[in-house]
């Protein structure tokens, strides 16, 4: 994962995927949430993205049918954001050299950090997304216990 820079330390990615606070897109005191999405997992027993009886090396991704990704955001909505800055990015190309026979451009290198951004929230990759790179990657090192969590 690291070799593929998906070593993110922000929140909500860095945040254990079983914390009532990977729920949250920000730091938070969970007390003070206004926000109506957060509801169902402020009732009853803490609950993140992950269930609590949901091994943490079962993979790195929620169990079937969790439509959110780490700060409760809609995977959804955010494949939908990242084909349309995709679709900006590959308008306006710009190469980079990087020395002999290798080149990337803007696009290329923005659209890397956005698949990394994808499967850091632990969404899979879908609609088409250039990103079954990083799901395999982070996939393997979540069933290897390779990964800075423990349940």
């Amino acid at each position: 994962m690291i070799d593929l820079h998906m070593d993110n330390q922000g929140v909500p990615e860095r945040l254990h995927p079983k914390s009532v606070h990977s729920m949250f897109s920000h730091n938070t005191n969970v007390w003070a949430s206004r926000d109506a999405k957060a509801y169902g997992h402020l009732l009853g027993q803490p609950v993140g993205v992950f269930p609590l009886d949901v091994p943490i090396t079962s993979s790195w991704f929620p169990p079937p049918g969790t439509q959110i990704g780490l700060g409760a955001i809609p995977c959804t909505d955010l494949a939908d954001d990242m084909l349309r800055q995709m679709s900006d990015l590959q308008d306006g190309n710009i190469t980079i050299e990087h020395g002999m026979n290798e080149s990337t451009t803007v696009a290329e290198s923005e659209i890397d950090v956005m698949m990394t951004v994808l499967i850091g929230r632990r969404c899979r990759c879908i609609k088409n997304l250039p990103c079954k790179r990083h799901e395999a990657a982070a996939e393997s090192c979540a069933r290897a216990g390779q990964t800075p969590y423990l349940d």
